[in-house]
């Protein structure tokens, strides 16, 4: 990728501002200016340009005007006439020799030398200006001066029809000459609805510049327009979304750098240029560039802290560095309890050079500095940072200083863990004993260490905090080699549970290759059907079910166990090339025992994939019955939520249908955060079905931060090409073409993932006239039509018969998802959770 395309940013967001724009434009008798504002950086500029090269203001043409540092009044005036002369077949010299005759208080031989030129070029714009500057005489003898002739010339470009908008920018930098100016030039012409005027401003100028509050409030009626800071974060992914790969990689580097900027936009695009400066943005030899996460690391850590480290004085250094290392907050009495148990530390060599009076009148000037700050936490009065990103810069400064210094306050912040009892920080220990036991014993290398992180963290993996658990098994991935072959599977579990699929089969082949022999059959059950799962996240159709089979050969029949692998063997064949069939009819069987055995949850959890409406919502209802007896607090519970809005969706339940897809996301943020991504698509289609396009791309961009699965990245894309095509927006083209090379490459593709994306593609092609194409990929879905449901094959078979002779059999629908399959624009992809 070249290096310009990394900061070629597209149009996002503003919507409201957009609005009133497209207000501003349409003609009505007030004679009003828009006034643009808002503080530096929130890209008012970009945002003016951006809106008019759209094609919704195609028919007006910009001229924008910028009072830049090294110019004049004559030097902007000149580039003014400039700008009108390109749009205007009149040049300004020819406008003047037809209007007027001579100049007021000038020399005659001078203005009849410049009449005698017959192209301005000739004579140049800046000494016209000048021999005009005392004002001309038109032929009625009526005087003009130098704004009432340019206001005259704009009138004449304007009266054969040519729209223009004129945008001062940058007011605050006008001299009070020029605005004596512009208001002439505004006040001859404003009210005619072939011309509007914009005047751009920023807020830290505006509020010292006195002249010019008074120009905008006394001089010229306007309607305000205030741009502000981006308020969320998906923003700025889209607008990385033309050059950078995103994906789940991204979303931490964006929020560090969306925190850091503020919303501002400018800024944002400051940063990118710095890091492109120390190479933390890898893009030769990429479609897509991606950020290098130690370089943004390093750079918003330069760039956020406001104190030098370095120059302090020891024993603020010090209390940093313990602070540091203690990494949350901390009661007061407990970091004075610290600091006595640090002293009377034999191996504390440095108590001679500080007392604990002077650590005392340290933390108090810390405090005075800024540098920390008092916090409630967990019901205790804290001290900690201020800035979050603090704690990690001084602890990298320190481990980068003296390694066994760290090692050392780590062993002795474990020792002085574990020397005291729960007390009055009750609520402080509940939430962080655990965890810093766990983290104070890694950092010291206790023998025990392995053992305390291992226990911790499957405490969390099985209260569902999932990523929370990783962030710790991350140590013990560092020994795979040393631990027990029984902690691997729970290791594989885990990253399962986190979307972190290849690292998942990694370790798991690993075990298969070392243990399978020492494994018991649960175990290995456990084994082949992780195996599986991945394999199916993959399209790897064939390896899924091989090693599923192998997973039902070490389990009991009739067992719990053997309905959970059944469940999930069903889902790997409805996601199987020309396999729905067999899943269908293994999904009746199992359904037709009518077990309420608590493995039958992951059956019920999949009926909207096997039926529809009324029925799918009653076997799900009776799915979510058994959740919330069986496992209450398991992640199954939010799936089937999630999926009862699915099938809100279908019967066009669309409140119902939101508000059940958000109450599983806002479950999600806690347990599972990748299987957000699910709930953003779906909540999108509801936009999507709405015509609600922007608010569409919100959601998707959102769904594209989370999202962990290839099968979701194809959805993803689907919708994100709908929308872009429906605003018109240039990212439709890659998205289609990104689309076309799926289809055309990968001959493994389930069959309703072909339909999905051929649809599509045929129903915006008909949109666009491209009749051609339309047919063209209507034809190719048409050998697999037979493998969906008769619903499912509705809207391609419309399609089918309006471009083919050989007429299909239409189908009856069901009444409940009648407008689902018939009435949506576009062919929709929502998607449910199956499952694990």
């Amino acid at each position: 990728m070249e290096n310009p395309n990394l900061f070629d940013f597209p149009f996002v967001d503003r919507k409201s501002e957009r609005k009133v724009i497209a207000k501003f434009l349409e003609y009505n008798k007030k004679k009003q200016v828009l006034w643009i504002t808002g503080k530096h950086g929130v890209g008012k500029t970009f945002f003016i340009e951006k809106v008019f090269a759209s094609n919704i203001q195609a028919e007006w043409t910009l001229l924008h005007l910028n009072f830049l540092d090294n110019m004049n009044d004559d030097l902007y005036l000149n580039e003014f006439i400039n700008q009108l002369q390109v749009i205007s077949k009149n040049k300004f010299f020819d406008f003047i020799k037809s209007n007027y005759k001579s100049a007021i208080s000038l020399s005659k031989n001078l203005i009849k030398v410049a009449l005698a030129v017959k192209d301005l070029t000739d004579f140049g714009i800046t000494s016209l200006l000048a021999s005009i500057a005392g004002g001309l005489i038109d032929k009625k003898d009526k005087p003009h001066s130098l704004p009432t002739v340019i206001a005259d010339y704009i009138q004449a470009i304007i009266k054969k029809n040519k729209k223009i908008v004129i945008v001062f920018d940058n007011l605050t930098k006008y001299p009070p000459t020029l605005l004596n100016i512009l208001e002439t030039i505004i006040d001859k012409n404003i009210g005619n609805e072939n011309i509007r005027f914009v005047v751009i401003t920023t807020e830290e100028m505006l509020t010292n510049s006195p002249e010019h509050i008074t120009f905008i409030a006394e001089k010229i009626s306007n309607i305000r327009l205030d741009i502000k800071e981006f308020d969320e974060n998906h923003f700025f992914i889209e607008m990385l979304s033309n050059a950078y790969e995103i994906d789940c990689n991204i979303r931490q580097d964006v929020e560090k750098i969306f925190d850091y900027c503020g919303g501002h936009p400018n800024k944002f695009k400051s940063i990118l240029h710095r890091l492109y400066y120390d190479h933390g943005i890898e893009h030769i030899d990429r479609t897509k560039a991606i950020f290098v996460t130690e370089k943004l690391e390093n750079l918003l850590l330069k760039e956020s802290i406001d104190f030098d480290y370095q120059k302090l004085p020891y024993e603020q250094k010090l209390v940093l560095s313990i602070i540091s290392i203690w990494s949350t907050p901390i009661p007061f009495k407990l970091l004075d309890d610290l600091f006595n148990y640090i002293f009377s530390h034999n191996n504390f060599t440095d108590s001679y050079l500080i007392t604990i009076t002077e650590i005392k009148q340290a933390i108090r000037e810390l405090l005075n500095l800024d540098i920390l700050t008092q916090k409630q936490f967990c019901q205790q009065s804290c001290i900690g940072f201020k800035q979050d990103m603090s704690n990690d810069k001084i602890f990298k400064i320190i481990h980068y200083e003296d390694k066994t210094k760290v090692f050392f306050y780590y062993s002795i912040c474990f020792d002085f863990l574990n020397s005291l009892s729960e007390g009055s920080e009750e609520e402080y220990w509940k939430a962080n004993r655990s965890y810093l036991n766990a983290l104070f014993s890694y950092g010291a290398n206790n023998e025990s260490w392995p053992v305390i992180n291992y226990n911790y963290a499957c405490q969390l993996d099985e209260r569902g905090n999932y990523y929370t658990a990783l962030t710790i098994f991350e140590r013990l991935h560092e020994r795979i080699g040393e631990l027990p072959k029984e902690w691997l599977l729970v290791l594989a579990g885990n990253l399962f549970s986190c979307g972190a699929y290849d690292r998942c089969e990694t370790l798991l082949l690993y075990v298969n290759s070392n243990f399978i022999d020492l494994l018991t059959d649960y175990d290995k059950s456990q084994l082949y059907s992780m195996l599986a799962q991945v394999k199916s996240q993959k399209f790897d159709h064939v390896s899924s079910l091989n090693y599923i089979d192998k997973a039902l050969e070490s389990t009991q029949k009739d067992s719990s166990e053997q309905i959970r692998l059944l469940a999930q063997k069903q889902t790997i064949l409805f996601l199987a090339p020309n396999k729905f069939h067999e899943a269908e009819d293994l999904f009746e069987l199992l359904i037709s025992s009518e077990s309420d055995d608590p493995a039958m949850i992951n059956v019920y959890q999949t009926a909207m994939d096997f039926c529809e409406g009324n029925y799918s919502l009653t076997l799900l209802r009776k799915g979510l019955k058994l959740a919330k007896h069986y496992i209450p607090h398991d992640v199954k519970v939010s799936k089937i939520i999630h999926n009862k809005g699915f099938e809100y969706i279908r019967c066009s339940d669309f409140e119902k249908a939101r508000e059940l897809t958000e109450e599983a996301r806002k479950q999600f943020e806690g347990t599972s955060l990748h299987y957000q991504a699910y709930s953003y698509n779906n909540l999108a289609t509801i936009e999507m079905k709405k015509e609600h396009w922007e608010n569409a791309v919100n959601y998707l961009m959102s769904a594209l931060i989370w999202n962990k699965s290839n099968y979701l990245r194809l959805v993803i894309d689907v919708n994100l090409f709908i929308c872009f095509s429906a605003l018109n927006d240039s990212r439709a083209e890659k998205y289609k073409a990104d689309l076309i090379k799926t289809i055309t490459e990968d001959n493994d593709l389930e069959d309703r993932i072909y339909k999905k994306i051929l649809v599509n593609l045929a129903i915006v092609e008909q949109k666009n006239n491209n009749l051609d194409y339309a047919q063209e990929f209507i034809k190719l879905y048409k050998p697999r039509y037979e493998n969906d449901v008769p619903s499912g094959k509705y809207r391609f078979i419309n399609l089918y018969n309006q471009f083919f002779s050989d007429k299909l059999p239409t189908v009856n629908l069901p009444e409940d998802t009648f407008d689902y399959y018939s009435n949506m624009a576009f062919e929709p992809w929502i998607v449910t959770l199956t499952c694990s």
